[in-house]
């Protein structure tokens, strides 16, 4: 990894990733195996975020979140009896229509990602001041060493 940029972009998305397995967010892994990055000139692109928003920021009351998949999550999760599964499904979209999900009344205990970007941004800045010193440091050798 030639580029700083790499390695804050790798530290950043492994970060998020152990956020995932720290809370244990991970149902079915598919919003942790999109995350990636790529460096793109002096650009950090963090790919695979979109997935992640419901983790974060969680769902709001008001619309129910989509049948399907919470009946998909609580026969995963779950395991129950057949003719139970519509009930307890039921149950719980009703619940997170009404009040939003955990993560949105409690933000820790979503992703966090915002203390994830300060360490981001705090590395990004010790890369651009240890990149400038450098290169002041090596303009005043140079014209130190060279003559008048």
């Amino acid at each position: 990894m030639d580029n700083p940029l790499d390695q804050i972009g790798k530290d950043f998305v492994d970060g998020i990733k152990q956020a995932f397995d720290d809370k244990r967010l991970n149902d079915t892994g598919g919003a942790r195996a999109s995350l990636s990055y790529k460096v793109d000139g002096k650009k950090l692109i963090i790919e695979g975020m979109a997935r992640v928003l419901f983790l974060q920021y969680g769902r709001a009351a008001g619309t129910p979140p989509p049948f399907g998949v919470i009946r998909d999550w609580v026969i995963r999760k779950l395991n129950p009896e057949e003719g139970a599964v519509w009930i307890i499904t039921k149950t719980i979209v009703d619940k997170i229509a009404e009040k939003g999900t955990d993560i949105f009344r409690d933000k820790a205990k979503g992703l966090e990602i915002e203390l994830l970007l300060q360490k981001l941004n705090d590395e990004l800045l010790l890369e651009i001041t240890i990149f400038e010193q450098a290169r002041i440091t090596n303009g005043l050798i140079k014209t130190w060493q060279s003559p008048n």
